[in-house]
């Protein structure tokens, strides 16, 4: 990006996206994401974290592709000179809803529980709904032996 800055007069660089593989103290190996900044607009996150744990070369390696898609797709979303497409932005908004989310000023916000949460919620609430469709069912079945097929009609203004 090389745009000049209307206050300053100066030229806005912009530094790109960057996956950090670090190694900790313990040897857990932690695959960070940093968004693109530049020094009059940034991301409301800080990074988020891909995963932490203790994993082999070939683990890191099968990894390794997966982490640049999603190293491009970052790029695409935090800069200010690409337009990201549609599933880029649900890439995004997938990681932001289950993996470690940085934002300044407050601790890493892990929303993992809220998404198990969701999808709990939305799967009782469809075996509730798909439960009572035969219900439904045998309770019309009744009516129109209890009371007729004809009364049943009748009743909808269907006859």
């Amino acid at each position: 990006m090389s745009n000049m800055d209307k206050d300053s007069g100066k030229i806005i660089s912009q530094d790109g996206a960057c996956l950090l593989y670090s190694i900790g103290e313990n040897g857990q190996i932690v695959t960070i994401l940093y968004p693109a900044k530049t020094p009059v607009w940034h991301m409301k996150e800080e990074n988020i974290i891909l995963r932490v744990g203790f994993y082999s070369c070939l683990e890191l390696l099968s990894f390794l592709r997966k982490d640049l898609k999603d190293l491009v797709m970052y790029q695409h979303v935090s800069t200010v000179d690409i337009k990201e497409g549609f599933f880029e932005k649900w890439r995004y908004r997938w990681l932001v809803a289950t993996r470690m989310v940085k934002i300044p000023g407050e601790d890493y916000k892990n929303s993992t529980d809220t998404v198990r949460k969701a999808i709990l919620k939305y799967s009782l609430n469809q075996l509730v709904l798909a439960s009572l469709k035969p219900v439904g069912f045998v309770l019309f079945v009744l009516f129109c032996l209890l009371f007729g097929l004809n009364w049943v009609l009748a009743l909808f203004h269907l006859n």
